[in-house]
């Protein structure tokens, strides 16, 4: 593939040249960092969405639940409706993180190749950090994704729980016909 003018071709095996300046090296690198940093704070953001909405649910199901007119039907409603709403606010999140780190994960393969270029370009040693890392900090990146991780799996588990409680409550106050 040819490159014309400053347009970078398609497909994910392109690298700059080795005769193109250094600034040009830079430049390409310092965007495709912009990049990855983009696709991070997007997960941040998504990620405090995500807890200022469970936030708000569980403490509206909560007050809910302590409260001395719970019995109404309304009440009732809203008990079984908040954990629905609470389960698909949390999966909606998931797939909007997924996506990011799908993305993330192509710019750092990018990073990668830019890296081992610029190490054997100008003689230096700039640590990989792409997916393929090594040594000490192979593992940072899957524990990086742990917070998220524990926080989508403990508050999928309660809001489940608690919906599943709410259908069998709602079940056992059903009419019995003879």
């Amino acid at each position: 593939m040819e490159n014309q003018g400053n347009a970078i071709p398609e497909g994910s095996d392109w690298t700059p040249n080795d005769d193109l300046p250094a600034s040009d090296w830079i430049l390409y690198a310092s965007l495709n960092e912009e990049l990855i940093s983009k696709e991070i704070r997007l997960i941040s953001d998504r990620t405090g969405w995500l807890n200022t909405t469970q936030s708000f649910l569980f403490g509206a199901f909560c007050l809910i639940a302590v409260s001395s007119n719970n019995k109404g039907q309304t009440a009732q409603t809203l008990m079984l409706l908040i954990p629905v709403l609470g389960i698909m606010t949390l999966i909606a999140c998931v797939l909007g993180v997924v996506g990011a780190r799908q993305v993330i994960e192509k710019l750092e393969r990018e990073r990668e190749r830019f890296q081992k270029g610029l190490n054997r370009k100008f003689g230096t040693h700039i640590p990989i950090l792409g997916p393929n890392r090594v040594g000490a900090i192979k593992r940072t990146r899957h524990m990086g994704g742990a917070p998220f991780n524990v926080i989508v799996a403990s508050v999928g588990l309660l809001w489940l729980a608690v919906l599943l409680n709410r259908i069998q409550f709602q079940l056992t106050f059903l009419p019995t016909f003879r």
